[in-house]
């Protein structure tokens, strides 16, 4: 029986592997699945860590959750749903829907004479107001995803509410 070559340290070579990448999606852990909607509009991934994460057409992160039952082994995207098969052998159904996927809000954290200030990036908000938001996770440049973000009862800034997550 021939003996297999070893394999060099960077690992297989791909055929392909060389050819430029049109897009590259971040995750926090190494991804185990993924998914498109139609036409690339959306790409889901599930990671080592029981996480899911969707990403628009553009590669920009749009949300990450928690399956709650396993890391996503399997997953498929059919009639605005996402399908997953977990590690811990559950088949769960998401919502993947255009409002569902479009339920988070994105906001950013910007220096603004020598102050960290949070400004909504999401469309229909007013750009010119700050956002309320825990100051001990405000990093420069940083983009987080709010569950909501609400008009103060006062007015002339915005609350961010619920689950705040970091983008990367």
């Amino acid at each position: 029986m021939p003996v297999p070559a070893p394999i060099p340290l960077g690992g297989p070579h791909v055929p392909g592997d060389d050819l430029p990448r049109e897009r590259t999606y971040h995750c926090d852990a190494p991804v185990f699945s993924c998914a498109t909607a139609e036409g690339g509009r959306y790409v889901l991934a599930g990671d080592s860590q029981s996480s899911i994460y969707c990403f628009d057409a553009a590669g920009t992160g749009l949300w990450k959750l928690g399956t709650g039952c396993g890391s996503a082994y399997s997953m498929r995207y059919h009639d605005e749903r996402l399908y997953v098969v977990t590690t811990s052998g559950h088949l769960a159904c998401i919502d993947a829907s255009e409002p569902a996927i479009r339920a988070a809000e994105v906001v950013q954290c910007v220096e603004d004479h020598g102050r960290l200030r949070i400004q909504v990036l999401s469309p229909g908000y007013r750009r010119d107001w700050a956002v309320q938001f825990p100051k001990g996770i405000r990093e420069v440049g940083g983009r987080y995803v709010v569950t909501e973000v609400r008009e103060a009862g006062r007015g002339g800034f915005h609350r961010a509410f619920g689950d705040i997550r970091r983008l990367r």
